[in-house]
């Protein structure tokens, strides 16, 4: 789901803005939410309590905590997590400003439908881009970790509503939920093997009808219903040389 943060200080304008991103995303027909934000000070909050946007859209002339600095704040914590900066405002000469932490675009106002759906779009390529190359989870009583999709080994059911994940390098934590994570990886290398498991093709040292084993040599079982689905799976990537 593509995550949009929309932060502006006059109520006319923040549902303007909102009511013209949701016509150009659904003539899309891109999946999305957009979370809204008076002033700069709410939006942080949300973000440090741990919450992540695909996509932001600044105001620059916000009280106490403006739009720059917010900016400036976001691109610091969230750079490799690749939430993408748009700005709406009256003051183009502050545009050069916004180019410190690589805004993707500064629209002036008033907005234009047409600009603000070129913006938008471009934005939604770079979050698909990003997607299918890297994965982007709260590390459990951490900050955000960003693994690129192609070191991830496996992810396992830990304990409750926590994931393990299993990269080249590391182990860790997360909450969440399996399903969500195979949604938002949508890529056929996965394998849902049961429904505690989800493993990466590429790093299956040893297949049977029953079983796997991964090349870190560990072993996780392929659940009955799941095993003719993953035998047809496993061969097709194997014949395409994947």
């Amino acid at each position: 789901m593509f995550k949009i943060a929309i932060c502006e200080d006059e109520p006319v304008m923040l549902n303007r803005i909102k009511n013209m991103t949701t016509d150009v995303l659904n003539a899309k027909n891109i999946t999305f939410q957009i979370d809204t934000f008076l002033s700069g000070e709410l939006l942080w909050e949300k973000l440090e309590s741990g919450d992540l946007y695909n996509l932001a859209l600044l105001d620059i002339e916000l009280e106490q905590l403006d739009g720059i600095e917010l900016g400036s704040r976001i691109y610091k914590k969230f750079s490799e997590k690749k939430t993408t900066l748009i700005y709406v405002s009256s003051y183009d000469y502050r545009a050069k400003e916004t180019m410190h932490f690589k805004s993707h675009r500064f629209l002036s106002k008033p907005l234009e439908y047409q600009l603000l759906e070129e913006a938008l779009t471009s934005a939604y390529a770079v979050f698909e881009y990003n997607r299918k190359k890297r994965f982007t989870f709260k590390e459990f009583n951490s900050d955000y970790i960003t693994l690129n999709v192609s070191d991830i080994r496996h992810f396992s059911i830990y304990s409750g509503r926590k994931i393990k994940v299993v990269a080249a390098d590391k182990e860790y934590l997360f909450k969440g939920k399996l399903n969500d994570v195979e949604k938002e990886l949508d890529s056929p290398r996965f394998l849902r093997i049961h429904k505690s498991f989800l493993v990466n093709y590429s790093y299956i040292k040893k297949y049977s009808y029953e079983s796997i084993v991964m090349e870190d040599d560990v072993t996780f079982d392929i659940s009955g219903p799941k095993r003719s689905v993953i035998r047809k799976e496993y061969l097709n990537l194997r014949e395409r040389g994947e």
